[in-house]
């Protein structure tokens, strides 16, 4: 084998064993079109809107995801607790699903799981923040770095903080209304180039 054929191989190969990587990370998962998803980065059981991203170190878990959303480095989202009226919060003495690899009980008497975690669209989620299950965050919400989420979010609210509180609106009432009423991320492609590409800033609110 000549070397420029060797090398055409090798790469080949990796190729092939980067995308058997990519299927682990993204387990039982949807991604609707031009989505980026950094290596490092886990998702399970979800859904992610066209154009959305997600940055580096992050784990999305259960979580469906609206159209060009942002999610930041190292975010996590958080669906399962433990039980804190019970004697002992480890799962061996509630869980049958041996997450810490063994159980006492042979039927479920607990349910940890938090629920499904819905982020709108046009959301951008920052750096380290930590979401809790059975939230809505809205279209259009700011989520500051750092911030731990444990309740839903109005549309085209900004938050900060831990936990998370409201900064303010990102726009008027009377912005927000017309925005969401329009759906721009549900239009056509063409019809989003054409018309945000251009006009997307808005002056006064």
């Amino acid at each position: 084998m000549e070397k420029g054929d060797l090398m055409k191989f090798i790469l080949r190969k990796c190729l092939i064993i980067i995308c058997k990587i990519r299927q682990l990370f993204l387990f039982s998962s949807d991604l609707q079109g031009k989505n980026r998803v950094a290596l490092s980065t886990k998702i399970k059981s979800s859904k992610l809107g066209y154009g959305t991203y997600v940055g580096p170190d992050s784990e999305i878990n259960n979580c469906i995801i609206g159209k060009f959303s942002c999610i930041g480095p190292r975010v996590k989202t958080i669906v399962s607790t433990h039980p804190i009226n019970f004697i002992s919060m480890h799962p061996a003495f509630y869980s049958t699903d041996l997450q810490a690899g063994f159980s006492f009980v042979k039927e479920k008497k607990y349910n940890d799981f938090l629920g499904k975690i819905y982020i709108g669209n046009d959301v951008w989620i920052g750096s380290d923040v930590l979401i809790l299950g059975n939230i809505k965050i809205g279209d259009g919400v700011i989520v500051g770095a750092g911030s731990v989420v444990t309740k839903s979010i109005e549309p085209y609210t900004i938050v900060a903080g831990v936990p998370a509180r409201k900064i303010r609106d990102r726009f008027s009432d009377k912005k927000k209304k017309e925005i969401l009423r329009e759906k721009w991320w549900d239009k056509d492609i063409n019809w989003i180039k054409e018309n945000l590409v251009f006009h997307n800033e808005i002056k006064k609110c």
